[in-house]
């Protein structure tokens, strides 16, 4: 919907509102959706963005070496 709001004629600080008020719904249906789907989901979801966890290192390896 953000995308054909400026479409619709409303003036820049309506569209700004608008553009605000459907953020603002679509982050309280996700939490909502997590709620409902219970915690094994949102454990899911948790772990897929864990993005900044870092994986073991190899033992081998020297120090300061790019390869994997």
């Amino acid at each position: 919907m953000i995308l054909v709001v400026p479409w619709f004629g409303f003036t820049k600080i309506q569209i700004a509102g608008i553009t605000t008020g459907l953020i603002i719904v679509g982050e309280i249906l996700f939490y909502l959706s997590l709620f409902i789907l219970g915690r094994s989901f949102y454990e899911k979801i948790k772990s897929k963005l864990k993005f900044w966890k870092t994986k073991a290192k190899d033992p081998d390896l020297p120090v300061g070496s790019d390869l994997k």
